[in-house]
Parts: C-alpha cells; structure tokens; sequence
C-alpha cells in the first residue's frame, strides 16, 4: 500500500523522469523516427482492438540505441504494444492512432532506459558489482551447504547410524548420566488432610496402587506423572536421598491449588543413549563431520594460497 502511495506522488513521477533523462543523456540515446512513423501511419482501427497482433514484417527495423551494446528493434516495440491491450483500447474508436502510439512510445522508452541502467548498474559502480557477487556466491554456498551438509545428514539414515557407531567408540556424549524414575504427585488442597496418608502409602506401593487407593471421588483427589530424568537436570532430586523408594519433601502451590511431593522408583545407571534418544545432538555432529569432509576435499582440488604480507596487514 505504502508502495502504491508513493508511485503516485507527484514528487516521485517527477523524480523518475528526471532519472530518465539522466539515462537518456549519459547513455547517448539515439533514436530512429522514421521507423516509428512508417510503423504508425501502417495502423488501422485493429489497432485499437483487443484482436491486434504485432505485424511480424519489420519486426529487425532499429528502434533506438543506447551507445552501440544496447539495441531496441522494432519488434521489441510492438510485442510491448500487443501486450498493452487496456492503453491501446482506452480511448475508442475515435482515438488517434499516431498521437496514441508516440505516447506509448515515450512510455516504452522510458522502461526502456531503466532497463538498461539496471543492465549497467555493475559497470557504473563497483561496489555495487561487489555486492551482487557477495550475494550470489553467498546464495550458491547456501544451497551447496544445504545438499551436500545439512539435508545429507538429516536424511542419510545409514550414514547417520555408522556415524553413530563410529563414534560411540571414541566418544562418550552421548550417554546418559544416572537417572531417576520419578514418581511425582499432586494432591489437590481439597484432600489435603489426607497428605500424610497419602505420603505413607505411596512409599511402599506402585503409583497404580495408589492411584486405585486415592482416586475415588470426583474430582479425583490426585494427579500423577511419571518422569524419567537426570539427577544434575531435576532440581528436586537434589534435596532427596538418592535411591529408590525415596520420598521428596512436600511442596504447597503458591496458588493453592494442590500439594506436591517426589517418590524415586528406580535409580538408572549411567548408560549409552540410543540413537533415537541422542539423535538431535549425533545429526549436528554428522553435519560438523561432513562439512570437515566436504572442505577437505575442496582444499584437495582447488589449492589455496594465502597473500601472507597481506593477511598480516589485516591482524593490528
């Protein structure tokens, strides 16, 4: 919308033509009226129909020129005006059909002469030559990394799970530590007398039994979720003894709603993740591995050499 405002700003059209003529001027635009002529005075009233074609006779004729790298054919002007099929047809019948086709003309031109600063953009300013180049080489490294790195290593199951062979026998990251298999309860604050109760059963009893035992009334009394976590990444773990059958502290809801406690069921050993379990940690490993593969192999084809006096001049 902000867009379309400001195209329609007096200011803006005024600021264009003024651009167009710069273009005009630096680029030794030359024109060709006579062909212009002879091409309008050959119309008729098809002209300004939705039925005309661009005539294929003449189409090679020389339009205009800008210096001796950048021609506009005959041709080129009237696949613009077969494509112009609201401008040619605005006026009616009673139009006038050369006044009418220099408009379009001037109009063609105009683009024209944008088109052919944006041809030149690279020539005129270097930096901006540099840029566009950063750009593009930027774009192919994207899409280069993308395929041969990044798609690879989340899509090459094999791969992925040799990588993850390999490097079980040289690493231990991807292991667990020991872990415990919490039992944690929430009773809710209407039941709350019957917390010591609750406590007392769930020491010697499965969350099953429990649940069974507590859970008669409606609302039930108690909500339950069973958690399998690492004793440095669940805080509560910290504050317990560390072994099954061990009990948490009691907790009140800030908001009181509910009483929280920990019960401990079992005690993991540390152990080996499974690829699945470590899959998200192994794929960005696979990625790193590749990308060192991939470079390695670049250095081998394309040798490298480093302008040290200059690369030193860079390091103050």
């Amino acid at each position: 919308r902000l867009e379309s405002q400001v195209k329609k700003d007096n200011r803006f059209q005024e600021a264009k033509l003024a651009m167009v003529k710069k273009i005009k001027e630096e680029g030794n635009l030359k024109e060709f009226p006579k062909v212009l002529d002879e091409f309008a005075a050959s119309l008729t009233d098809t002209f300004l129909t939705f039925r005309w074609r661009a005539p294929q006779e003449g189409g090679e004729k020389l339009l205009f020129q800008y210096g001796d790298d950048y021609k506009v054919t005959l041709g080129d002007f009237a696949s613009y005006l077969e494509r112009a099929t609201r401008k040619r047809m605005r006026g009616g019948s009673e139009t006038d059909i050369p006044a009418l086709v220099d408009e379009l003309y001037q109009d063609f031109v105009n683009e024209s002469a944008m088109a052919y600063e944006e041809k030149n953009l690279e020539k005129k300013y270097p930096d901006f030559k540099a840029l566009m180049r950063e750009y593009e080489e930027g774009i192919l490294l994207f899409e280069a990394t993308k395929m041969l790195v990044w798609d690879k290593a989340s899509q090459d199951s094999a791969g992925l799970a040799e990588f993850y062979k390999e490097q079980q026998q040289v690493e231990t990251k991807y292991r667990w530590e020991e872990r415990g298999v919490a039992s944690i309860y929430k009773l809710d604050d209407r039941y709350k007398d019957q917390l010591d109760e609750v406590r007392a059963f769930a020491a010697t009893h499965s969350p099953k039994e429990v649940l069974e035992k507590f859970n008669t009334t409606d609302p039930p009394a108690l909500k339950y979720e069973s958690k399998t976590m690492e004793y440095s990444v669940y805080p509560e773990f910290k504050s317990m003894e560390w072994k099954a059958g061990a009990l948490s502290q009691s907790e009140s809801d800030p908001r009181g709603r509910h009483t929280k406690f920990v019960k401990i069921e079992e005690i993991l050993p540390a152990s080996s993740k499974t690829l699945d379990e470590a899959r998200g940690y192994i794929v960005a490993d696979y990625q790193d591995y590749l990308e060192s593969q991939w470079v390695e192999q670049l250095r081998k084809e394309y040798k490298v050499k480093v302008n040290q006096k200059v690369f030193d001049s860079l390091v103050k």
